[in-house]
């Protein structure tokens, strides 16, 4: 599986694949590392990126460029009516509410009006197909996408729903100095850490086609911060192109009797092309002038001239001013001034025009050496350093990768306020407490209370992402907030964020019972918390009101018991404490921690202390102690509408579903051409064929009739219908080619492979054969029978194969063979699963040495006799001994019975316990 990085820039596409060891850009077909930022439809085909190269200027009404200055922008944006008076050639209408930009298309014989974010959808669709051309057998698995910092909700949630229809996995929207700064703080921070006990600044400038982004980012050892991040939507390289362009139709029009070409789309695309080319060769320090041709430029008249450093510098001015202003207000709002900087970094394509790095030079003081560069650093590559950046924080992201710990955090790029109606219904706020509300709802983080105010500043410039926050409404009906940009730059219709409408309010809410006295109860306290993503978009995180629990009355008292005695009492002690002990119902279910603004109840107190305290004292205590009211959380259901360049959800899964409509018929496209090509290949192969080595394998009949179908082939597929036949028809016309010419083609492949197929099946039966007649002694151990099953094998297949070369050698060229090379390697397979296992057949194990017997004495049988003997004679001692003394043993007891009294006196001790002298009277 791969990790991907894409920067989709205005005019390219680079893709950033991370891999063990570093970084990796991905070529495409033509082993191109920069894609076309180019869609172009023509009749029934989609032609994608570099594919669309080439319609760029012949079917230019038909062909998108330059789509990341359409996504997500409102149609009446200034912006855009700028971009299709001087950079867009295609036609961009109003969608059907008239807000956002449809592009009008001829696809498929009919006019079609396309969302920027399909467009979007299908480059990077493109994008992921090239990834996975290029990690055969994986699929791209993750990717993060750079967007310019300037970059609105609106047309990062376009972004979104063009990676959606595109079908790709986008681990996180990265803005493009940040993607910058996050590949030059990891690799730096790995060659010579960060030091942490100061701050390290670093200032990148990224001048693009379009825009151009000063990024300042605060380094520490394992972590960056970006402090400001300036952009300017209208200074880039394309400006420095129309400037000259511009100049170049004014010599046009001196040179041509005042012919004016710039009217003409198609002429004015011409004179871009050839600025820009204009603009690279007087870039380089020491360039001095620049030629300029351009052939048939307008009405079949020549562009012939060139433009000198001198004029380069003067057109160049405009865009280097505004540069310089941009790097200037990113130093202000950083609060830092160019000596706080360690360096700054410089990337982008137009950044290589020398007026463009002396504009920077000059905002940050750098004592102007144009022969040394101005002190700007250049060790990033300028063009791959945002896909790179890209790459690698989609490592950092997905679970496919283990990277070294590095964090960087970004910072919003505007600030956001929200707004909302005060509800009609709520009471006033008392005096004590309105300071305090309105304190809160002024607040930039923590909650902000919305009970006397309509509006708050939620988000502020420059606030870390992501971050989430809080604001308490009081309301029991849906309610909406509306949320803008705090921006005066932005115009009224692109400040518009969108509209949360938060509802769904439970019954027990939304029609609330009257207290005792009949009046309505105060509204709940409702928390909204809004996020703002890692990916620069607003959003709803969760909406809860505090719903109250409402406790069930205590059960009432049981009637007092008559006395009891006092053990009674005391047995039934433990019992009472119990009693006491227990929690009334419904406390089991009450939250751990308190809701705001509430303190929790006292703890029990021992049984003990409650038996020591009087009894009319206990009474009034409990009546005054004020009952803890508990709640619960309700989630509400919050709707968005207004949501500028956004989806819905319907059509979103429209156009994906046309997306994968519009990949099935190209794939269909490309298999039909790939059949046509591979017939016209088979027709003119099988005509020279026929006439060379396959003249000998056919009969005049069949000759002649594949000849005649080649012939009416050729003519079908190249000057007939089959030039527009589909796949189902050109399938079929193959398969008449190949029934007539393959069998010729097969006699002729068989003849040349037959005999060396047949060499190798006899030189397998040789080997073998040395087996059976070998004395050698690694075939020692096989048997008789072992032999014969060898010689069996081996002479059914001689057998075998003598008899089909016979037949074969018989039959005519013309004739479908008898003998077959997959016949014959089948055959030698055979053998060989027959005789390989006897041929390995391993010798069995030696047997095992016999022990020594042990060593025998002559005089062993005369030592036996004497030893059985001795035991013997020893034997019949014991014997007698235990006799005598048996005889003993009765003596002695016939003695004691006869004389009792003796056994008494001679034993004093018994005679003396009467436990002991019990026994001896009754054995007497």
């Amino acid at each position: 599986m791969s990790v991907l990085g894409i920067d989709v820039g205005n005019l390219y596409c680079i893709i950033a694949q991370a891999k063990r060891g570093g970084i990796d850009v991905l070529l495409n077909d033509e082993s191109k590392r920069q894609n076309l930022n180019a869609v172009s439809f023509s009749g029934n085909e989609r032609y994608l990126s570099d594919a669309a190269a080439p319609h760029l200027m012949s079917n230019y009404k038909n062909t998108v460029v330059q789509i990341k200055r359409l996504i997500g922008r409102r149609f009446d944006d200034p912006m855009v009516k700028r971009d299709l008076e001087h950079f867009l050639p295609f036609k961009v209408v109003p969608t059907d509410d008239g807000a956002a930009c449809g592009i009008e298309v001829s696809y498929q014989d009919k006019t079609q009006v396309m969302a920027p974010q399909a467009v979007l959808g299908m480059l990077l669709a493109r994008m992921r197909d090239i990834a996975n051309k290029s990690n055969p057998g994986a699929s791209a698995a993750d990717l993060v996408l750079s967007v310019p910092g300037y970059f609105t909700n609106a047309q990062r949630s376009a972004v979104l729903n063009a990676v959606t229809i595109a079908g790709v996995n986008c681990l996180k929207l990265i803005n493009e100095g940040t993607a910058v700064a996050l590949g030059y703080g990891f690799f730096r921070a790995a060659k010579k850490p960060f030091d942490d006990s100061k701050a390290t600044n670093v200032l990148f400038v990224d001048v693009g086609n379009s825009h151009t982004t000063a990024t300042i980012v605060c380094y520490r050892n394992k972590s960056a911060s970006v402090v400001a991040s300036v952009s300017d939507e209208e200074a880039g390289g394309r400006e420095i192109d129309l400037a000259l362009a511009k100049h170049l139709a004014g010599a046009f029009a001196e040179a041509n009797g005042g012919t004016d070409c710039w009217a003409s789309r198609k002429a004015r695309m011409k004179l871009f092309a050839v600025a820009e080319k204009a603009k690279k060769t007087l870039s380089p320090y020491g360039v001095k002038v620049a030629q300029v041709h351009s052939e048939f430029l307008h009405m079949e008249m020549d562009l012939h001239t060139k433009i000198d450093d001198t004029t380069f510098e003067t057109l160049c001015e405009p865009v280097a001013a505004r540069v310089e202003a941009v790097v200037a207000r990113a130093l202000a709002e950083a609060k830092l001034e160019a000596k706080d900087l360690e360096t700054c970094e410089i990337v982008g394509g137009a950044v290589r025009a020398r007026p463009i790095k002396r504009a920077i030079a000059r905002a940050l003081g750098y004592p102007l050496d144009e022969a040394k560069g101005h002190g700007l650093g250049t060790g990033l590559n300028q063009d791959e350093a945002v896909a790179r950046g890209c790459a690698l924080q989609c490592a950092m992201l997905s679970p496919l990768f283990r990277v070294k710990e590095f964090a960087i955090a970004d910072c919003a790029p505007r600030a956001i306020r929200l707004s909302w109606e005060a509800d009609p219904d709520a009471k006033p706020t008392p005096a004590a407490a309105a300071p305090a509300a309105a304190a809160a709802a002024g607040a930039s983080s923590g909650e902000a209370a919305s009970e006397d105010s309509t509006t708050v500043l939620m988000f502020a410039k420059g606030d870390p992402m992501p971050v989430s926050r809080r604001i308490t409404f009081y309301r029991r009906k849906p309610f909406n907030i509306t949320a803008t940009y705090d921006d005066e730059s932005l115009d009224a219709a692109s400040r518009t964020i969108g509209v949360f409408t938060v509802g769904g309010f439970p019954e027990g809410v939304a029609t609330p019972e009257l207290d005792e006295d009949g009046n309505v109860p105060p509204a709940p306290k409702v928390r909204v918390d809004f996020g703002l993503t890692f990916n620069g978009t607003l959003e709803v995180e969760q909406a809860v009101v505090l719903q109250e629990k409402k406790e069930e009355p205590a059960p009432a008292p049981a009637p007092a018991a008559e006395p009891k005695p006092e053990s009674a009492e005391s047995e039934a002690a433990p019992a009472a404490d119990g009693a006491d002990a227990a929690k009334p119902e419904g406390d089991a279910d009450a939250p751990a921690a308190t809701p705001e603004g509430e303190t929790p109840k006292e703890e029990a107190k021992p049984a003990e202390e409650k038996e020591a305290a009087p009894a009319k004292e206990a009474a009034p205590a409990a009546e005054d102690k004020p009952k803890k009211k508990r709640f619960r959380k309700v989630l509400l259901e919050v709707a968005e509408s207004s949501m500028p360049g956004k989806l819905p959800a319907d059509t979103l899964a429209s156009a994906r579903a046309a997306e994968e409509a519009m990949q099935a018929a190209d794939d269909i496209i490309r298999r039909t051409q790939a059949l046509r090509n591979e017939i016209e290949e088979y027709v003119y192969s099988m005509r020279d064929r026929m006439d060379g080595s396959l003249a000998g394998f056919a009969t005049e009949e069949e000759s002649s009739a594949l000849k005649a179908e080649l012939l009416d082939a050729e003519d079908w597929v190249c000057y007939g219908e089959g030039f527009e036949a589909d796949l189902e028809t050109l399938n079929a016309r193959m398969a008449k080619l190949r029934s007539l010419g393959d069998p010729i083609a097969e006699r002729q492949w068989e003849a040349e492979h037959r005999g060396p197929a047949a060499a190798e099946l006899m030189a397998a039966v040789e080997r073998f054969q040395e087996v059976v007649r070998s004395t050698d002694e690694r075939y020692e151990h096989l048997s008789d029978e072992d032999r014969d099953r060898l010689r069996s094998a081996i002479r059914t297949a001689e057998e075998w194969l003598r008899d089909l070369q016979d037949k074969q050698a018989a039959a005519p060229p013309v004739r479908n063979p008898v003998l077959k090379t997959a016949d014959i390697q089948a055959k030698q397979r055979w053998l060989i699963a027959e005789c390989q296992p006897i041929a390995n057949k391993p010798k069995p194990p030696p047997p095992a040495p016999e022990e020594p017997a042990p060593a025998v004495d002559a005089n062993a049988g005369a030592k036996a006799a004497e030893g059985a003997d001795a035991d013997a004679a020893k034997a019949e001692e014991e014997a007698t001994a235990a006799k005598d003394a048996d005889a003993d043993a009765a003596k002695a007891e016939e003695e004691a019975k006869a004389t009792p009294e003796a056994d008494a006196e001679a034993t004093p001790d018994a005679a003396e316990t009467p436990a002991a002298a019990e026994p001896a009277a009754v054995d007497a």
